[in-house]
């Protein structure tokens, strides 16, 4: 799984940031995620209404250099502060309120975490030409598929993506991980509406585009 970090550093804490812009008649909002590793780098990714890449790819060990959306975070609890310095752009510090972090007096929301999520069920997504694409995900780990979409996927572009099969999967960083029993790998970018119940979800999206809703 050349795609996949070899280590793999878990993920301490998740913001949004949302920042809207003025100009003329019209207004930008722009939303980066801001994910915090154990290892005390702090990455930016901005989205539009959900992840659309896989951030269990996000290599954030034996980093030699960092990329220019990347940075260090400390937390210094005696004062509630967290800072961090990007490697592009000026330094942030953040405010400790209970689980919630602030940036200048505003507060950025939590990006609820989905690791170790399992679902039950088959979800259905309908196609714009009217075909139904199901996804059988069960509690004990594994799935089904009979042919999901290319454009669902986060794979590489130099490689074609399984999209048909059996097997087990797993949710890390918002990334729907499909090992299929022919040893082959596809990763989806996953994600749900703040309103879900984790434990019965009826309802997520791939890729931020892709409804797929429990059928049974």
């Amino acid at each position: 799984m050349p795609w996949l970090p070899d280590k793999d550093v878990p993920i301490a804490d998740s913001h949004l940031h949302v920042q809207i812009s003025s100009g003329g008649f019209s207004s930008n909002v722009l939303t980066d995620v801001i994910l915090f590793f154990q290892n005390g780098v702090v990455v930016r990714e901005g989205i539009i209404t959900a992840p659309r890449n896989c951030y269990a790819t996000i290599p954030a060990a034996h980093l030699a250099a960092l990329p220019h959306n990347y940075g260090r975070w400390q937390d210094n609890k005696a004062t509630g502060e967290v800072l961090i310095r990007w490697q592009e752009g000026s330094p942030w510090t953040l405010k400790r309120q209970g689980d919630r972090l602030s940036l200048g007096g505003k507060m950025l929301l939590k990006f609820r975490p989905l690791d170790g999520v399992k679902l039950d069920g088959t979800f259905v997504h309908r196609s714009l030409v009217g075909t139904n694409i199901p996804l059988v995900l069960r509690r004990d780990g594994t799935f089904e598929t009979s042919g999901l979409m290319e454009e669902m996927v986060c794979e590489p572009p130099d490689r074609r993506p399984t999209l048909s099969g059996s097997g087990t999967y797993e949710i890390r960083k918002w990334t729907l991980i499909l090992r299929f029993a022919s040893g082959k790998v596809t990763l989806l970018p996953f994600s749900v509406l703040s309103e879900e119940d984790l434990q019965t979800i009826n309802k997520f999206s791939l890729r931020s585009a892709y409804d797929f809703v429990r059928a049974r």
